[in-house]
């Protein structure tokens, strides 16, 4: 089951729309995903306000913001397993989350979506 359908393409600061979700109005949560480096260069956004299914997970919004935006987006976030690397930061509302972490989404919440720190 898909927690998007239908985002509607929009400029930095947009709100994606979904339809055709059974789910009855008033039923959605509203969040925010924000794209850093190499990402917001993939996805032409620096921040978007995407209308997802309640109980959608972060596993879950990424493989469809990889629907949305394509091979590169997915090849990016993604092992050729289909796991997240653990080498893109995830934050959400403020906090680095670890993969067990990664559970629904809640109404309000902003993800941060980093491209891979590296240093020493």
């Amino acid at each position: 089951m898909q927690a998007l359908s239908n985002l509607s393409a929009g400029r930095s600061g947009s709100v994606g729309s979904i339809t055709g979700i059974s789910w009855g109005k008033g039923m959605a949560i509203t969040i925010t995903v924000e794209y850093f480096g190499q990402l917001q260069r993939l996805t032409g956004e620096r921040v978007e306000t995407l209308e997802i299914a309640p109980n959608t997970t972060i596993p879950g919004l990424l493989n469809e913001l990889a629907a949305r935006y394509g091979e590169r987006f997915r090849d990016f976030l993604f092992t050729p397993e289909g796991r997240l690397r653990p080498s893109i930061p995830i934050i959400m509302d403020d906090y680095q989350l670890r993969e067990e972490q990664y559970g629904a989404l809640h109404d309000g919440a902003r993800l941060l979506i980093l491209s891979p720190v590296a240093g020493g």
